[in-house]
């Protein structure tokens, strides 16, 4: 089931809507801060810090629908 703060359900719903055809499983698990640096330091945006962890790491921006940012569709 998908099942998220009101401002993430419409990025999950697009997200299914473009994946849904390719008939690709995905499975979401919570890791302890602590053993995903790579994640925590990416929703911080220290894009620094992050290609420090990873080398060769391309990181793009990433702009939400805007109904999550409280605009009226």
């Amino acid at each position: 089931t998908l099942s998220a703060r009101p401002r993430i359900n419409p990025i999950l719903k697009e997200f299914i809507n473009i994946i849904l055809p390719s008939h690709h499983d995905f499975k979401v698990i919570w890791i302890p801060t602590a053993e995903n640096s790579v994640a925590n330091t990416l929703s911080r945006f220290n894009i620094d810090k992050e290609c420090q962890l990873v080398a060769g790491l391309c990181v793009n921006t990433f702009e939400p629908p805007r109904i999550t940012l409280g605009w009226k569709v």
